[in-house]
Order: structure tokens, then C-alpha cells, then sequence
């Protein structure tokens, strides 16, 4: 039996210490103390208010976990770490690397408040500071175990022949109290130490012969459970513990030998809820997620009662009232960690109550729920009047959003069936295909495969137009009116919107990206490989005489030739020679030799110029008078290392300034109009953009920065505000647990 236990335990656990950092986050303390950076660069500690309560002395500051804080301090060998109390005094000098494993999902090891710090010097063995008591262990253990829970001890290992031993230390001690003799496993990351004071261990019985993995070499004896001062919890007979069982609220799973099903034991061994679910998992809040069969879920109480099956539970959306447009857009992530949304103007529209998010396409958007039956969360897609569109499912998803010039399309996926939603008309298909093979440009039809075989469906509609016959590796979308496509044995050739199909002359092919345009398709010969063109007809309309050939755009082409790459036109004419610097101008009276390259400007007058063959581009104006020198590098597209841009979009263009290395905006006179201040910024659409700002992450977080979003308008007020956390990638794993009203689902 495949367990997902390890997941959705992980999951459950992480929700419960979540949901409470988040609450103390939100609710905040007058006594609380906030890292804060003086001018000098120089870190302190201030209140609530913004007062200066610990002065600005440190390289850097950690956040308080409860009454303790990690510190760094500039050294002449180095950066050292330390631990200081709230008086800003040193409990432990700053002479050590301190990790306090806040890191991705893990909130500390133990909790943050009352977790504790793993502490040592390079080539030295490890030690632990306890936020509890206030206590340093010294650097005496080989290394000091992770945990992601509350814990009443601390795993500390002991490698002897090649096997980790675990045994477990006191918090306030600092004394091993159980011995080097139980297993671990290099599979499991972090150890839970005794929550509630109970843990599920097994020892070390031997080596496997053969082993190729670290988890593979030892061999462990029978689980058993124990207290945390090493008294067995006796079992009734034919009850085992669950092997990576965790107590929470006063019960642990375990399981019926016999019939292999779950059920909830006391910390005195007692049976509370007799093992009857296929799958057990962690308490939270008095309930419990369980599997009644295989693929079945349900929330149970103490006493084992069914409070709600998968099949009964519901999502409601809450809008909220503003003085703003009232239209969600933007997707932004609340201080309890759920995601909602926000207008144009930066206010809140829907509250976070979302485990995920994407920005609204048109009048739709992506979201996920996250499940109280199933333990994780799901897709769907939302309107903007907070109505479900899609309804999240199990073992559905939302694959992707491919926008176009019409708003685009979602494209779902249930199992191994597909659906899209199209964003103009609303149009859901209903998961009906076995693929759907849309990219970016999209036309009224959408390329789709059911039974091994593409065809092509009406977009608005969902009803198939032009039978599923073709080649699914080999059938691409339409384009200007016409698509490739080629049947399982068959060469490619074109198809219009209405399934006529026009075959190349013979002797000749077509390329995947051709397509009809100004009446013409470039194809090629495969004797000669010369290229020219055929007409809707199937017939060649220019001879086959070039080397290569493009296809037709605003009534031009480009075709090789001996001599080059010339243009020609529909009739198969050779035209004038086009602007060689692609400026868009005749005008020749450039303003220095010096110029090394010129380029266009999607703003009408202006053009980007550069003085060598560096990066920096500066701007001039249709006369060739310099407007700016060459100080500006350009922007890599998000997801495309190939394309940059120095495009204007509503009168600003996002730019590198060379000076500093941030991001702003220039108007069409080269002026700052936003100053560049910015790590990574986005054009700006409907008056508004999004721009980010980097600031370091506390000490001992592996290099990890904190992104702070913000929302701004063209003259650079910020409108709204966010911390981006980089637990965004682990958005199907670690998210809040919704609350959920059970007693009015009775």
C-alpha cells in the first residue's frame, strides 16, 4: 500500500504552526521587537511604532523568537553569529555559525517561538541554543537533527561504521538522555522529537547486505512508542504503532496488524478510535483527516464521528466592499498567507482565502482551494463577480492560462481527460478531450486529440469543426486562416478554417510554421531544395528559385538569392532595398560616425542607438538628435533567455539604468519618470505596473532575500504592497487550513 501519510502529515503539521506564526504576525504585540536597517547600513531593533529600542550595532538582525534573537557582528576574521536577549545583550558571543532553520516550508526547527538553534564553527562538532530555557548545549554532538514540530527533546546523530545512530538530548540540559541507538533515515529530513512527549523509534538491528542508498543500510527494529524519558506505551495485542506516527492533541495513529486498517491511540495505549480507515493522519483543532476507503476521504472528531465527506464540502468566495474599481486583477498574498485580490487602484476587492492564486485573464482567474477532506489543495477558476467558473475537483488542475488577443484560454485537466475555458466568451468545454495542443497565437479554432487523432473545435462553442483525422505530433494551430497539419503516413499540408485542404504541388513540402499569407505559403522542393511559393490552389505562383524563403508580411517577403537576401512582393518582384539599420527612416544625416547601431522604438519618433558594440543603448529622435547618452541596458523577457525588450508601453519604458544596475522608467525623452530603484520591474498596463525590491533574509537562511512587491502608478506611487516568500514554489504542499464551519454543514 502506497502511504501519502508522509505528505499530508507533513502538510497538516505545517498548517497548525502556520496558521499560528501567522496569527501572532497579524495580530502583532505592543512589546514586539522588528529588525531595522539604519542609514549607515547598520542593523537594531525597533517597536511597533517604528522607535528605536536595541541601536543599530549589528551586520545584521534575526527576527525575536520569543525572548532570543540571532545577531551577526563584523569581525576582523569575519562575519560572526550570536545570540542576544531583548535588552540587546549577549547571551552567546558572537563567535559562531548559527542555522535557524527557517528555511523554505520549515518555520524553525522545533516552532519559532519555542524551537531552537542549531549552532557550530567550521570543523567543529555541532551544539543547539534552546529558545525555551535560554540554554546553550555546547558543541559537543556530531550534528544536531532538524524538526518541523513542537518537540519535547532534540535529535542529536552519532555515525558508527557507517550507520547513523540517533538519540535524543535534553532542551535544558543539554545532556544526551536517550542513547545512540536508535534508526534514522537519510530519507527523512527532519526527525519529530518527541511532541507532546511521545515518539514512535525503533532501533538499529543490523546492515543490509547489498544496499545502495543510505536509507537502505540499516535495518530497524520493531517500532515501538515511547516517552520521552524511554517508558514503552504498551499495545494491546495485535495493535503496532504507526511507523511515522506523530501525537497531536493527545492522540496517535496505529494500526491493526490483522487487518492492516488505522485507528487512534492515547498516550497510555488506550484505543480511542478502533482502527477502521484505510488511512489515518494528524489531529488539528479536534479533527482529523481520514481515509474511509481507498481514493475516499472524510474529517472525523475525538470520538471517530464522520463530520464531512469529500463529496458534502464547499468553497465559498467572500468579496469585500471599497472605494475602488470594485474589479479584481492582481493576485496578492494576505499576512495569514492566503492569497486574494486587488483592483487596478491597489485595493483589496477579495480577501486571501486562497491557497494559490494568478492574476486575473480577462474576467477570469486560477485559483486553488485548499481541501479540508483531501489535506491539500485544488484548482479551479473563478469569474470576477467571486463565483466559481471551474469548481475545483479531485484530480483536476489547471494546467495553464494561454493568453491572446482575445483574452486567451485555460487549459484543465481532470485525470487524464483535458477541457479548456475560453476567457472571451466564457465558453467551458467540459473535460472532454484526451489533449489539447494550443500554444501561443490561438484563433477561433483550438487543435484538440481525442482517440489517438487531432482535429481542430470551435473556440466559442466546443464543438468539434474539422474531424479528429491528423497526426497529433505532426498538427499544429492555425495561423493567418490556415494550419499544418499531416495525416499518420502522410506529408504535411495546409488546411483552412473550414477543413478545406490544400496539398503542395508535387514534388514540393511545406515547413511546420508556413502559412498563407497575401495569398502565398512558401514551400520547397525535395530534390533541388529550392524554395518559392503556391497559392490557396495548391499551385505554384513563384518558380522555385531561392535558397530560402520567408513567409509574407505586410505584403513583403524575404528570399536568398546567389547574391543575398533580398525582398520581394506578391508578384514575385524585387523590391527596393529596405532601411539596412531598420530605422524607418530615409534620413541619413546620423549625428556621428561613431554610432554603432541603431534600432526602433515601438514609440512612434523615437530610436535606440549604441556607441559600440556594448549593451548600453541611449535614445535619439527622428532628426538624430541624442537624447540621452548610452546608459540604459535592457530587460530580459520573464521565461524567454532569447528576446529582451526596450519597448515603450503607455508613454514609459522599463530600463536598466548601467549606474546602479535597478530598474525604472524613461519617458519618450529619455527622463527618468520613475527612478530606478527597482531589482526587477514589468511594463506598464491600464496605468499601473509591478516592480520589486530585494532586501536580505535573516542570517543563517542559506542566501535566501525577501521580495517585496509593489504595485505603482506612472509617477511611481506605490499603490499596494506585498512580501513575495519563496514558498510560493511549494504552493500545492504548505499553505494555511482554511477555517471551516462544520456545525453549519450538520
Amino acid at each position: 500500500m502506497k502511504r501519502r501519510i508522509m505528505i499530508v502529515s507533513a502538510i497538516l503539521m505545517m498548517l497548525c504552526l502556520l496558521f499560528c506564526a501567522a496569527g501572532a504576525e497579524e495580530t502583532g504585540s505592543p512589546d514586539e521587537l522588528y529588525p531595522k536597517q539604519e542609514e549607515n547600513g547598520l542593523w537594531g531593533y525597533s517597536d511597533a511604532a517604528g522607535n528605536w529600542v536595541i541601536p543599530a550595532q549589528f551586520f545584521f538582525a534575526d527576527d525575536f523568537r520569543g525572548s532570543y534573537a540571532c545577531v551577526d557582528v563584523q569581525k576582523e576574521d569575519g562575519v560572526g553569529s550570536g545570540i542576544i536577549n531583548r535588552k540587546g545583550e549577549f547571551v552567546l558571543q558572537p563567535e559562531y555559525y548559527i542555522d535557524d532553520g527557517r528555511d523554505g516550508y520549515l518555520k524553525g526547527y522545533g516552532t519559532w517561538d519555542d524551537g531552537y538553534y542549531i549552532v557550530n564553527r567550521e570543523d567543529a562538532p555541532e551544539g543547539f541554543f534552546d529558545v525555551r530555557s535560554g540554554s546553550f548545549s555546547g558543541l559537543k554532538y556530531e550534528h544536531v537533527l532538524e524538526t518541523d514540530y513542537e518537540c519535547e527533546l532534540i535529535p542529536v546523530c552519532q555515525t558508527r561504521d557507517g550507520i547513523d545512530y540517533m538519540g535524543f538530548a535534553d532542551r535544558a540540559t543539554g545532556e544526551l538522555v536517550l542513547p545512540y541507538e536508535y534508526w534514522i533515515s537519510s530519507r527523512h529530513a527532519v526527525v519529530e522529537a518527541f511532541p507532546e512527549g511521545v515518539g514512535v523509534l525503533a532501533s538499529v538491528a543490523g546492515i543490509k547486505e547489498n544496499w545502495k542508498w543510505d536509507w537502505d543500510k540499516t535495518i530497524p527494529g520493531d517500532y515501538v512508542l515511547m516517552k520521552q524519558n524511554g517508558e514503552v506505551i504498551q499495545l494491546p495485542d495485535g495493535i503496532v504503532p504507526d511507523d511515522i506516527g506523530i501525537m497531536s492533541e493527545g492522540l496517535i495513529t496505529v494500526r491493526d496488524e490483522k487487518t492492516g486498517l488505522y485507528g487512534y491511540a492515547d498516550i497510555n495505549g488506550n484505543i480511542v478510535i478502533r482502527p477502521e480507515f484505510y488511512e489515518a493522519y494528524t489531529f488539528y483543532k479536534g479533527k482529523a483527516e481520514v481515509e474511509l476507503t481507498e481514493d475516499c476521504y472524510a474529517i472525523i472528531d475525538r470520538e471517530g464521528k464522520i463530520l464531512l465527506r469529500e463529496e458534502d464540502e464547499q468553497f465559498p468566495i467572500t468579496m469585500t466592499e471599497n472605494d475602488g474599481t470594485g474589479i479584481p486583477r492582481y493576485a496578492f498574498r494576505g499576512i495569514n498567507g492566503l492569497y486574494g485580490f486587488i483592483d487596478e487602484q491597489g485595493k483589496v476587492v477579495m480577501p486571501p482565502q486562497f491557497a494559490y492564486a494568478e492574476d486575473f485573464c480577462g474576467e477570469y482567474a486560477e485559483v486553488e482551494e485548499f481541501s479540508n477532506v483531501l489535506g491539500c489543495s485544488m484548482g479551479g477558476v473563478i469569474d470576477a463577480n467571486g463565483r466559481w467558473k471551474v469548481y475545483p475537483e479531485k484530480h483536476a488542475e489547471v494546467r495553464e492560462c494561454i493568453a491572446d488577443d482575445h483574452g486567451g484560454i485555460y487549459i484543465l485537466r481532470r485525470e487524464e481527460s483535458y477541457g479548456y475555458l475560453d476567457v472571451a466568451t466564457g465558453c467551458f468545454s467540459g473535460y472532454v478531450y484526451d489533449d489539447i495542443r494550443a500554444e501561443r497565437d490561438i484563433s477561433v479554432l483550438i487543435p484538440v486529440t481525442k482517440d489517438g487523432k487531432t482535429g481542430y473545435v470551435e473556440r466559442k462553442t466546443g464543438e468539434i469543426r474539422i474531424p479528429c483525422r491528423y497526426d497529433p505530433e505532426r498538427t499544429y494551430g492555425f495561423e493567418n486562416g490556415y494550419a499544418v497539419a499531416a495525416y499518420a503516413d502522410g506529408e504535411l499540408l495546409l488546411i483552412d478554417e473550414n477543413g478545406k485542404e490544400i496539398i503542395p504541388p508535387d514534388g514540393t513540402m511545406i515547413d511546420p510554421g508556413d502559412y498563407f499569407a497575401d495569398g502565398l505559403c512558401p514551400v520547397w522542393d525535395r530534390e533541388t531544395w529550392l524554395y518559392g511559393y503556391m497559392n490557396p490552389d495548391g499551385q505554384m505562383a513563384i518558380p522555385l528559385m531561392y535558397r530560402n524563403a520567408s513567409c509574407f508580411e505586410d505584403g513583403a517577403a524575404q528570399a536568398l538569392t546567389e547574391d543575398g537576401w533580398i525582398y520581394i512582393d506578391p508578384n514575385g518582384n524585387r523590391l527596393p532595398e529596405e532601411d539596412p539599420e531598420n530605422t524607418g527612416t530615409e534620413d541619413e544625416s546620423w549625428p556621428s560616425d561613431a554610432v554603432y547601431w541603431i534600432s526602433t522604438s515601438d514609440e512612434q519618433g523615437v530610436f535606440w542607438y549604441g556607441m559600440d558594440d556594448s549593451d548600453l543603448a541611449g535614445l535619439m529622435n527622428a532628426q538624430g538628435d541624442l537624447l540621452t547618452e548610452p546608459m540604459f541596458r535592457w530587460i530580459e523577457q520573464e521565461g524567454n533567455d532569447d528576446e529582451y525588450f526596450l519597448d515603450f508601453h503607455e508613454g514609459l519604458c522599463a530600463v536598466i539604468d548601467d549606474a546602479t544596475g535597478l530598474c525604472g522608467y524613461i519617458d519618450v525623452n529619455g527622463n527618468w519618470a520613475v527612478q530606478p530603484l527597482y531589482k526587477k520591474v514589468e511594463s506598464f498596463a491600464n496605468g499601473t505596473a509591478w516592480v520589486s525590491q530585494d532586501r536580505p533574509a535573516p542570517f543563517g537562511e542559506y542566501g535566501r532575500v525577501i521580495n517585496e512587491r509593489k504595485l505603482i502608478s506612472k509617477t511611481g506611487e506605490v499603490l499596494f504592497a506585498e512580501t513575495v516568500p519563496d514558498t510560493k514554489t511549494y504552493r500545492y504542499d504548505y499553505h494555511h487550513e482554511p477555517e471551516y464551519d462544520f456545525e453549519a454543514n450538520d
